[in-house]
């Protein structure tokens, strides 16, 4: 019983990290792809006038 006690919060901790560490990726990988658009968008646009 106390050793079930004692290892509970260990594990929710473990969880709630993997669940931040998610979160992290996923607001990095937004930025990233954010920043690819804003830069490769008036690209693709220059390129297109250009090619008409």
């Amino acid at each position: 019983m106390g050793l079930s006690l004692q290892r509970q919060p260990i594990w929710e901790a473990s969880s709630c990290s993997v669940h931040s560490a998610q979160r992290l990726t996923f607001l990095a990988w937004f930025r990233f792809s954010r920043s690819v658009r804003l830069y490769l968008v008036p690209e693709i646009r220059k390129k297109f006038e250009e090619s008409w």
